[in-house]
């Protein structure tokens, strides 16, 4: 068990006793019913720095980054931390109006659900900011959405589209890219983002931003694991492009 996944058991659930209520007044526990706030939730603190370093390093002392809310109450979901790493099971039940996660089992209660609006909600003492319906656990083009996306233009004034759902126009021949989002392992010492004709054909780059400005470089290997294959140390190469965002 990491440490992480330790932490966010402690956050989320109280293992020091049982919900003090009686079997029979626990009916909210088998009621399925739908959760009107359902969808993908990002850590807006995460979100805020994403959007003043143009960096995705994750700020110091973020542990949730992201949780998925289920459709529907009675279903696991999973607080994840770092973008990588799933904490317990977990289910959300309906007591009243009060949403509340519980551990899978029933048996012990978590922290309560405050929906502040539509688009956010607070758990603990974290706001979580609701990501677009076509961002998903299997599909997290997070960085896509609220760092990349928009028109910029290349050093001869031509245009470039960076859209949310990783499609690219105007840059080489290139239309899809995907940014990384997990930084945890070797050979991940700048950030990086992948281009390719597909899901299944890219190349690894780096880049940085300036102000508004996206540089794009060659992604260079520093230091190489020769016995398996991999860089362990890895550094800007040299600058491809630069694209200045207009919108």
């Amino acid at each position: 068990m990491t440490k992480n996944y330790l932490l966010l058991f402690i956050v989320l659930i109280s293992c020091t006793q049982k919900d003090p209520l009686s079997k029979t007044s626990e009916n909210y526990k088998t009621q399925k019913t739908s959760i009107p706030f359902s969808g993908f939730w990002v850590n807006e603190t995460y979100i805020k720095s994403v959007q003043k370093t143009k960096s995705p390093r994750l700020p110091n002392g973020m542990l949730e980054s992201c949780i998925k809310i289920p459709t529907s109450t009675l279903s696991v979901t999973r607080m994840v931390s770092g973008f990588y790493d799933g904490g317990p099971n977990l289910v959300i039940l309906k007591k009243g109006n009060s949403y509340q996660f519980w551990s899978e089992d029933l048996e012990y209660k978590g922290d309560e659900i405050e929906v502040i609006n539509k688009t956010k909600i607070k758990i603990k003492n974290q706001v979580f900011i609701k990501m677009n319906d076509k961002i998903t656990i299997d599909n997290p083009t997070i960085l896509e959405e609220i760092l990349f996306k928009g028109t910029y233009k290349n050093e001869a004034g031509e245009i470039v589209e960076f859209k949310s759902d990783g499609q690219i126009s105007g840059l080489k021949n290139f239309t899809f890219y995907s940014a990384v989002l997990c930084y945890t392992g070797p050979g991940l010492d700048v950030d990086q983002i992948a281009f390719g004709k597909s899901k299944s054909e890219t190349e690894i780059f780096a880049y940085k931003y300036k102000n508004e400005d996206l540089e794009i470089y060659e992604l260079k290997c520093i230091q190489k694991d020769l016995e398996n294959n991999i860089c362990e140390i890895v550094d800007y190469g040299k600058l491809l492009y630069v694209l200045k965002k207009i919108k």
